[in-house]
């Protein structure tokens, strides 16, 4: 049982997440252990995934807007065809 709850505390618990249309998915984790928050975000368009760990006081921010927080890994502009 001890061991059950000790694996307990080392699993993210998903706090919220969020699908768009343009195939961006995001979610808020916590994880036990450490009392760490952390953001993931899945690109299905490019194949990228990123882990972004916040701090309390901007976890909400950074899970509704991430990409100002990647350090310079911003999704790439898609090219829009003429028309």
């Amino acid at each position: 049982m001890d061991t059950d709850r000790e694996h307990l505390k080392d699993t993210p618990r998903e706090l919220d997440s969020r699908t768009g249309g343009d195939g961006i998915e995001v979610a808020l984790n916590w994880r036990e252990r450490d009392n760490a928050l952390f953001v993931t975000v899945r690109d299905a368009v490019t194949g990228r995934d990123h882990v972004l760990a916040v701090d309390p006081a901007t976890a909400l921010e950074v899970f509704r807007h991430p990409y100002p927080h990647l350090d310079g890994r911003r999704r790439p502009a898609t090219p829009v065809a003429a028309g």
